[in-house]
């Protein structure tokens, strides 16, 4: 596979299949894109749209998605070896992520609504300031993991590891809803 390095790349809607390492993506519109058995690592995108993109066996290692759009993906295609990635303030709305191993994974300021996590590892996880309404939490793994700042998530603790996770006295509500008991 061709190997890409240290290009920027600005406003484009395709991309060659090639290994991508330490390339910055900017403005691009990559709606519905087939990104299937690409690689990325060391990789930045940048206010881009990825809505609805095919990432069957896609590598990402320690790869940033700052201010993007990526509606409706099914991460548990991706390729899982030595996979990391991190969003920073992105709509995940309707995505995928069930069975994934991705201890770390920061989920900062980020709309996460109808997201299914289900049998993830989310060790160490953080949620800061992110909106986790309608989000699916069902034999995953949250030790360590942080919903201090989070909202709207529903988590039940008897179907999850929930060990050591952090969660602020004002979001409580979403461990015990489920209970239909009134906390005042």
């Amino acid at each position: 596979m061709k190997l890409i390095e240290n290009q920027e790349y600005t406003q484009l809607n395709t991309l060659e299949q090639a290994e991508y390492f330490e390339c910055t993506f900017e403005n691009c519109d990559f709606n519905r894109f087939n990104f299937g058995q690409f690689e990325f690592e060391n990789c930045t995108f940048r206010n881009c749209n990825l809505s609805l993109g095919q990432f069957n066996q896609t590598s990402f290692r320690d790869v940033e998605f700052v201010d993007c759009k990526l509606m409706g993906i099914d991460f548990s295609k991706v390729n899982g070896f030595l996979m990391q990635f991190h969003f920073l303030n992105c709509n995940l709305q309707f995505c995928i992520f069930n069975g994934l191993k991705i201890k770390k994974t920061i989920f900062r300021s980020c709309e996460i609504q109808d997201v299914d996590f289900s049998q993830c590892d989310l060790t160490q996880a953080s949620f800061d300031g992110s909106d986790l309404n309608r989000a699916v939490f069902d034999a995953t793994n949250l030790t360590q993991a942080d919903f201090r700042t989070a909202r709207n998530f529903a988590i039940r603790p008897e179907s999850n590891m929930i060990r050591k996770a952090k969660f602020n006295q004002n979001n409580l509500m979403g461990l015990v809803q489920h209970y239909q008991i009134q906390i005042e």
